[in-house]
């Protein structure tokens, strides 16, 4: 652990009285030479807190150590008295602050209900609550005939900062109920707005919601995983369009759509189903990948026997060329911009992060789409933020600033359109 650091340690002593009730002073690399220098090292690891655990005391070691000690021994035995003392101040401290504690409250709203229940005699608040329960409720409470220490009820209130907010109410009312009512808690909830119109009324009102509870415990679980399984209520929140994988197009896949049925080429008529079947599937595809998926049929086709004797002409790159032409002519296919587009099929964002090779081949409207997609998710952004998340949807991680450049155009060409509109801070947004 040397060179590292936390916020809190626990440290475990690990050897200590036996069954036997016997205390040697076996402390493993502690009693051999430099063990001193093992010990400052663990000792030396936290920023803010250190936690010790040991079944002896400090006294009872130090009773055993001769005149000569390893110093390793020496340093621990001084190290758990010094911890020993810091616990003790600090539970002295305690004791001293416990009426100042519950003050120093930051909700005022919580503050005054202190002292009104405070006010109640069958009724006691603790005045120091530990951690593991201010971090989690406003205020627990415990009934006279409760055992010393114990709790009976858990308070939640609904005032403090940002309780106004949807993360706020998600986390009060269903994600922490439901984590306490796991580990045994009987809830109560106090809602702030009525005691401001009638105090005398609502905590009169409060203090039977609280006897009733105790009278009447509700049933929860003693464990985390005894609950009963919940039902998933679908969100009625918009999800967001997100980018879809690439779909390569592949020889085998259109041999197998086909029923394994070899065409005859008679003619550029005949490529013209297996074209069109290509910019269906890349749709839209670059020019460059349709010659080489084209090339990947004939290399496929080719392997096999009664293929090479069925067809009359030979798969030249002008056979090729003139099926392409054929099918943009009989408008089967469109060709723009070095891109072939289906007719009437929309335009998504593919994620090419398993086709990196594919990142150059990006049409213009997708870039549109991409840009699109990211400002209705994150509103109006700076253009350079605005390219960097929308080259995120095609595979980017950190995309390189050497990508923006095509993005960057297609906002120019948005913007002349009127489809977005530049904010006087500078963002982009849609123009609506």
């Amino acid at each position: 652990v040397q060179g590292d650091e936390r916020d809190v340690i626990f440290i475990s002593i690990g050897y200590g009285f036996d069954i036997q009730q016997k205390l040697t002073l076996n402390f493993g690399p502690l009693n051999q030479e430099g063990g001193e220098r093992r010990l400052n090292v663990i000792i030396s690891r936290s920023r803010y807190r250190m936690q010790v655990f040991a079944n002896f005391t400090p006294s009872q070691l130090r009773a055993l150590l001769n005149d000569n000690p390893a110093p390793g021994i020496e340093m621990l035995c001084h190290f758990l008295e010094f911890a020993q003392q810091q616990e003790g101040l600090r539970q002295e401290g305690n004791e001293e602050e416990t009426e100042t504690i519950v003050e120093q409250i930051a909700d005022p709203f919580t503050r005054q209900l202190t002292g009104w229940l405070r006010q109640q005699r069958s009724i006691s608040i603790p005045a120091h609550l530990s951690e593991e329960y201010t971090s989690h409720l406003d205020l627990v409470l415990s009934v006279q005939s409760s055992s010393p220490g114990d709790y009976d009820l858990g308070i939640l209130i609904d005032s403090g900062p940002g309780e106004s907010s949807p993360e706020f109410l998600c986390e009060r009312f269903r994600l922490r109920r439901e984590m306490l009512n796991r580990l045994g808690w009987q809830l109560v909830d106090c809602w702030s707005l009525p005691f401001f119109f009638d105090t005398t009324n609502s905590l009169a009102a409060f203090l039977r919601k609280i006897q009733h509870q105790i009278t009447n415990p509700s049933a929860v679980s003693s464990s985390p995983y005894s609950s009963p399984p919940y039902r998933v209520i679908p969100s009625s929140r918009p999800r967001w369009p997100a980018a879809v994988p690439y779909r390569e197009w592949t020889p085998q896949r259109y041999f197998e759509q086909s029923q394994f049925s070899e065409p005859v080429v008679e003619s550029p008529r005949d490529l013209i189903p297996i074209i069109a079947d290509i910019i269906d599937v890349e749709h839209p595809i670059a020019a460059e990948l349709l010659q080489k998926r084209i090339q990947a049929w004939k290399r496929f086709m080719q392997k096999r026997i009664s293929f090479r004797n069925n067809h009359r002409l030979p798969l030249t790159d002008e056979l090729v060329r003139e099926a392409i032409d054929l099918a943009v002519r009989e408008e089967i296919v469109i060709h723009r911009d070095g891109f072939y587009y289906f007719p009437n099929k929309q335009i998504l964002v593919r994620d090419r992060i398993n086709h990196r090779n594919y990142m150059d081949f990006i049409p213009p409207e997708e870039y549109d789409e991409a840009i699109v997609m990211t400002i209705r998710k994150h509103l109006p952004l700076p253009e350079q933020t605005l390219c960097r998340e929308a080259l995120c949807l095609f595979g980017w991680g950190r995309p390189p600033a050497s990508r923006f450049e095509p993005c960057q155009n297609r906002i120019a060409v948005l913007l002349r359109e009127k489809r977005l509109k530049r904010f006087p801070n500078g963002r982009i947004g849609l123009n609506r």
